[in-house]
């Protein structure tokens, strides 16, 4: 499996909630298809295009 790198300013033109990426632990990942399960609510919105990871692991 080949991965692909990107840039903090590729990923925060992810910010969206219908596009929204988050960074967890220096890996990106594409959560839009859960925003609208999240059990949060728009909890994950707060740092669509940007790190997560504290807020993922509390």
């Amino acid at each position: 499996m080949v991965s692909k790198a990107y840039n903090k300013a590729e990923v925060y033109l992810h910010n969206k909630r219908t596009n929204c990426w988050i960074i967890i632990k220096d890996k990106v990942y594409d959560v839009t298809p859960y925003v609208e399960e999240h059990l949060g609510g728009d909890a994950i919105l707060a740092h669509a295009g940007d790190d997560s990871t504290e807020g993922f692991f509390g």
